[in-house]
């Protein structure tokens, strides 16, 4: 007697049906999600206008190149110390600007306010027989959040621009200044207040290389 062989069924389609799984869940969790906030910008204060001065023959030129800043602060983050090491950045903020711009802008305009018989430029200034070129680097320019306290230590350097040139003085300016508010806005305010002090450290220099032989 002859028995029929019975015919295996297909196994179960288990693959398509996980893969299908998965691709439910995860567009569940990306529509819990949401769309992710948009950044906040954020900038240094404005820059307080210029007093209007009288005319006058032109006083003696600086050229300020722009200010250096460390690695880490050249970001759009805006970042804060931590720790003696280590860095942290608000969330969702970002500077709108890059910082090292605004930083530059503040200082031009607080030695301009601290030189009224100046000639205080970054770019087409005019030359002549006592010009000065100056450079400031902030070695650090940091918010310490633990101690709400902004610290910065400027590296000032003057230089005769004309060839060969020739550095006249060099100063190292450090500064602490507390914050207001714990935040992202109390922060640039008062990187904005330490820039007017370098600013002020800075035009001193600036008036005592006038009597520096050349």
């Amino acid at each position: 007697m002859t028995h029929a062989s019975a015919t295996p069924l297909p196994a179960p389609r288990r693959r398509p049906l996980r893969l299908a799984a998965c691709a439910a869940l995860l567009a569940l969790l990306g529509a819990c999600a949401g769309p992710r906030p948009a950044a906040t910008l954020l900038t240094l204060p404005p820059t307080p206008p210029a007093a209007a001065t009288p005319t006058m023959a032109p006083g003696p030129v600086v050229v300020v190149r722009r200010i250096a800043l460390p690695e880490y602060l050249q970001s759009r983050r805006v970042r804060y110390r931590s720790g003696s090491s280590t860095l942290e950045e608000w969330p969702h903020v970002a500077w709108a600007e890059r910082i090292d711009v605004g930083a530059s802008r503040h200082l031009v305009a607080g030695l301009r306010a601290a030189l009224p018989g100046w000639v205080v430029c970054e770019s087409d200034c005019p030359s002549g027989p006592d010009e000065r070129l100056l450079k400031v680097e902030l070695a650090s320019f940091d918010y310490d959040r633990a101690a709400r306290t902004v610290h910065g230590e400027a590296r000032i350097s003057i230089a005769a621009p004309a060839a060969p040139q020739r550095l006249l003085r060099t100063a190292v300016h450090r500064e602490a200044l507390a914050v207001g508010a714990d935040t992202p806005e109390g922060q640039a305010q008062a990187m904005a207040q330490l820039l007017q002090q370098v600013a002020r450290a800075a035009a001193a220099e600036l008036e005592a290389s006038r009597g520096t032989p050349r």
